[in-house]
């Protein structure tokens, strides 16, 4: 389980949140970050360049933690 905070968008505002995921990708076909935590899926709403991209996932299994927030990444889901 991976610790992971960010900021999504949900009924029409931003909000913030702290969930344990089960995996954090990055798709180097359309340069977004992805979020799983069961059944649920959240992307990253703007292209994220790889070597950013790669420091956060490093982050997020070698630490267990990834702080989105920090990075000024914002998610969509």
């Amino acid at each position: 389980m991976i610790k992971v905070k960010f900021n999504f968008s949900a009924a029409g505002s931003e909000q913030t949140g702290v969930l344990g995921a089960d995996m954090v990708t990055y798709d180097k076909k359309d340069s977004h970050i992805y979020i799983y935590s069961g059944q649920k899926k959240w992307s990253s709403g703007i292209s994220v360049p790889s070597a950013i991209a790669d420091n956060l996932i490093n982050s997020a299994y070698n630490d267990g933690t990834v702080d989105f927030v920090k990075a000024g990444i914002s998610f969509n889901g």
